[in-house]
């Protein structure tokens, strides 16, 4: 890793790198980079194969190489930026429809994502809490910057987990079993039903 600082060691400073992503997030940190607002850290892929995504077969032909960025859950009020350089390999198996595909990380993100799952997670959780605008705001305070919109789009993509059939019932059922005159009156009981 090429990173120093005038104050850590090189092995405590990786070991507290490590110690900030999941075990098996299978990428290396090359190069940090530090500004008053944002924390950039650049990476490779540490995996010796890709797996194709349509007929699962390992590759380690090479295709190409590209950076791929990626915004994670803040560290002391600062934004932080994952660059990460990954392959794209050619499908060893002739069969497959997709010859050349890219690399996937799936213990820090999903294909195509532009934030990390563990990010994804806690704007979720602030959605579900705070909705739209009042999330957004608190997003931005908390160096997650995220307008009303995405966070909505978010929460209709995750969608709901199927609720419950209630076991009691409120003030409705009790109407249309105490007052059923009511019902013919188009008095309070007159949208419940039986």
């Amino acid at each position: 890793m090429k990173i120093s600082s005038p104050h850590l060691p090189n092995d405590l400073l990786e070991g507290l790198i490590k110690g900030l992503f999941p075990e098996d997030a299978c990428f290396q940190v090359t190069h940090i980079e530090m500004t008053s607002e944002e924390v950039t850290l650049e990476g490779t892929s540490t995996q010796p194969e890709g797996c194709c995504p349509l007929c699962s077969e390992p590759a380690s032909r090479v295709h190409s190489r590209y950076e791929r960025t990626l915004q994670d859950l803040p560290w002391s009020g600062k934004r932080v930026r994952l660059s990460l350089h990954v392959r794209r390999f050619f499908c060893a198996n002739p069969c497959c429809p997709r010859q050349i595909f890219a690399e996937r990380l799936p213990a820090l993100t999903e294909a195509q994502a532009r934030r990390t799952s563990r990010l994804r997670d806690a704007l979720l959780d602030i959605g579900w809490a705070l909705g739209g605008e009042a999330g957004a705001r608190l997003c931005r305070k908390q160096a997650m910057p995220v307008c009303a919109a995405t966070l909505l789009a978010q929460l209709r993509r995750a969608g709901v987990d199927e609720l419950p059939t209630p076991r009691v019932l409120g003030v409705d059922d009790w109407i249309s079993t105490e007052a059923p005159h009511w019902h013919s009156s188009g008095g309070p009981g007159a949208a419940s039903t039986n």
